[in-house]
């Protein structure tokens, strides 16, 4: 049934669709009027709202939906999402062993790993590539 039709990259699938988890979803639904009237007032307080949803609390629940906003043909939604999206843990350890940055935590994070990662992109740039030549 559902377990088939609905995709996972991971073990999780289960536990993420198990009855209480999927009734989440009517929960969004009914959260989209007050998720509008947030995205129209600042980026800040779409987040904010975000966070307020059960199943979206966290960096990487989050992350799935500012994903999908960061990357839309429409300028506002991907600037909203853009701004939003977190540099996870996953890059912050990849930037640091690949890369030399040093880690780093916090509220300017975001700031600190694009202005940092900007510094080496004709590097990355030149590593893609190499390893995916057209």
């Amino acid at each position: 049934g559902v377990m088939k039709v609905i995709g996972s990259d991971g073990l999780d699938k289960k536990f993420r669709l198990s009855q209480d988890r999927f009734l989440w979803l009517c929960d969004w639904h009914d959260a989209v009027p007050q998720l509008v009237a947030a995205f129209q007032e600042s980026p800040e307080s779409f987040r904010h709202t975000l966070k307020s949803l059960k199943g979206l609390r966290g960096d990487l629940s989050q992350k799935e939906v500012l994903i999908i906003l960061g990357a839309s043909r429409q300028r506002h939604l991907r600037e909203v999402g853009q701004s939003l999206l977190p540099f996870g843990q996953g890059a912050r350890n990849g930037a640091f062993v690949f890369l030399g940055i040093p880690l780093k935590q916090g509220k300017a994070a975001a700031q600190y790993y694009e202005r940092e990662l900007t510094k080496h992109c004709k590097q990355l740039e030149e590593a893609v590539r190499e390893l995916f030549p057209s």
